[in-house]
């Protein structure tokens, strides 16, 4: 976190609570309790109710393989079905098998790892195009943490897969 008194200095700490219940004030503020590494404040005075800006780090996934939010699917409605210039690319049918695959494979998960439960993973799929043929399907996967652009994949997908998201191929 900085301090506004302190710009040119970065401090450290540990979340121990974040308020349920914000304020609006130029958008939602929460009242955050924070034990601060004392090491990262020496020679500075902090005192009761300083403002700082700060970045919570939930968690750091960064070598972990994730997919655009715009690529990732979670129901098989008609109206929210995969289309290309208005023609459904995948039929109802093929995206309930692969959901019911990725249910499988959430199911798998959990009894591999029973710690994978507090991520709250879920199944899900994606569009791809297969190389081959030019053909689509749906993908079965099993995705966790989102910062709300991408999702981690934890299983389903490798690096060299062709998706298709709302705006291109990936």
């Amino acid at each position: 976190f900085a301090l506004k008194a302190y710009s040119n200095r970065q401090f450290t700490g540990t979340v121990d609570a974040i308020s349920p219940n914000g304020t609006t004030t130029n958008g939602i503020t929460y009242p955050v309790i924070v034990t601060i590494d004392l090491q990262s404040i020496e020679g500075v005075t902090i005192l009761p109710n300083m403002t700082v800006n700060a970045t919570i780090t939930i968690v750091d996934n960064s070598r972990t393989l994730r997919v655009p939010a715009s690529s990732v699917n979670f129901t098989d409605a008609v109206d929210k079905l995969p289309k290309n210039n208005g023609k459904t690319l995948i039929s109802k049918q093929a995206i309930d098998v692969a959901l019911n695959q990725a249910h499988s494979m959430l199911i798998s998960l959990h009894k591999s790892n029973p710690q994978l439960r507090t991520h709250e993973p879920f199944p899900a799929f994606v569009t791809e195009q297969l190389p081959i043929n030019g053909m689509y399907r749906a993908r079965p996967v099993v995705l966790g943490l989102s910062d709300g652009k991408y999702y981690e994949v934890l299983q389903g997908l490798s690096e060299s897969d062709h998706l298709i998201t709302s705006s291109v191929t990936t």
